[in-house]
């Protein structure tokens, strides 16, 4: 595994994904390319001594490139920062950081359980069990408050063409227009028999902890379970 270094970067394109999280991509400048894990994050300098953490959502053989998804609806200082970068504009960052991974011995079955950009550090792990041609079972489930926040829904088809992948996506709070089932992530799997799987949860520290409770509680062992804890902000822009 590569230790975490300082790497400049330009940022080579921007795009809303929703009305709030906004995918950004970075070429790397120097060092020239970068080796990551998936589910590993960088340490972005957002201003002088300030940092904040992004997990990596491009595919990790795309060494001279990083792609990061951040909520911008708040104003908190990596938000802002993002907010006002412009294509072109040099960063910095280290990285990359972190031990979320996929395990060497997979299971048969895997089960993810991502809220909101929990889901970014899950597309390179998928990108990955395609190119290690894995022919067991996935089943996301993700969560989100309302459809309007709702974003990669075209690489989850993807990966679904590509793997045995399904996926449900979870509303908790949707608009009367929402067709489909109401509710949170743990309330809405469907899970039957908790044995011989392995278990991925990435976002919101709630979702997180009830998860590892609900999954203890059913006699999977810690060895099984991954996760990574978002941080949450509360400072909401008007």
């Amino acid at each position: 595994m590569e230790l975490p270094k300082l790497y400049k970067a330009k940022v080579k394109n921007k795009q809303m994904l929703n009305r709030r999280d906004l995918l950004v991509d970075f070429d790397i400048i120097d060092p020239p390319e970068i080796n990551s894990k998936p589910g590993q994050f960088i340490n972005l300098n957002v201003s002088e001594n300030t940092f904040r953490a992004y997990s990596i959502c491009s595919n990790s053989l795309l060494t001279n490139l990083v792609s990061i998804v951040v909520s911008i609806d708040h104003d908190g200082a990596g938000s802002v920062f993002l907010r006002n970068l412009q294509i072109g504009d040099e960063v910095k960052f280290i990285g990359p950081s972190g031990k979320f991974s996929l395990p060497n011995i997979l299971f048969d079955t895997l089960v993810f359980f991502a809220t909101g950009t929990g889901i970014t550090p899950f597309i390179p792990m998928w990108h990955k069990l395609i190119n290690l041609k894995y022919k067991g079972n996935i089943t996301v489930y993700f969560g989100i408050r309302s459809e309007d926040e709702l974003f990669f829904v075209d690489k989850l088809d993807y990966f679904k063409k590509e793997l045995n992948f399904e996926y449900k996506i979870c509303v908790s709070q949707p608009t009367p227009k929402w067709g489909m089932k109401k509710g949170r992530v743990t309330e809405l799997f469907d899970i039957k028999d908790f044995s011989n799987k392995q278990y991925f949860l990435c976002g919101h520290p709630l979702m997180i902890g009830d998860m590892i409770g609900i999954l203890q509680k059913n006699s999977v062992l810690n060895e099984n379970i991954s996760y990574e804890r978002f941080t949450v902000s509360n400072k909401k822009t008007a």
